[in-house]
């Protein structure tokens, strides 16, 4: 009795193993469809295309207190976008996305350091992510990456 169960602990085991090496090579019963593989390979093509990065001139937006200027505050911005024509088209917008973010931070910035003693970075990037693509338009712009942000007291 004790090598009966011995013997089928053994067979379920090698069974086991056997259909996870099938399924592993994709062969006999779990082999791919033509047409998944041609539909995967098309996605991956696309995926596979290499970012560009577009660096943008910082954006300065001064702070004021009792009408001086109290501090600047300077942001290094760079863009990821996919494709060579998407950054292309950014390349030549870079003007105008620089005053969009410009007009929109000189507002906000105030706004966010009177709640909070420090910028918040995720808050600060998904704005910059929605104001390129409510200037860009929806998709061009695929990330926002924020380089560094300086703090400038005046004198």
């Amino acid at each position: 009795m004790k090598k009966l169960v011995v013997a089928l602990a053994f067979l379920l085991f090698v069974t086991a193993g056997a259909i996870g090496v099938l399924k592993w090579l994709g062969v006999g019963p779990f082999e791919l469809d033509e047409s998944a593989n041609t539909t995967e390979q098309t996605t991956s093509s696309r995926d596979r295309e290499t970012p560009y990065f577009v660096e943008m001139d910082p954006v300065l937006v001064p702070l004021f207190r009792d009408d001086k200027v109290a501090a600047t505050i300077q942001i290094h911005i760079q863009l990821e976008v996919i494709g060579s024509d998407v950054s292309e088209e950014v390349l030549f917008a870079r003007p105008r996305l620089g005053s969009a973010f410009f007009q929109d931070l000189y507002g906000y910035i105030p706004r966010m350091l009177m709640n909070s003693d420090r910028i918040d970075m995720d808050i600060l990037k998904k704005r910059l992510k929605f104001i390129a693509d409510k200037t860009l338009g929806e998709g061009k712009v695929s990330d926002v990456l924020i380089q560094s942000v300086n703090e400038v007291r005046a004198p």
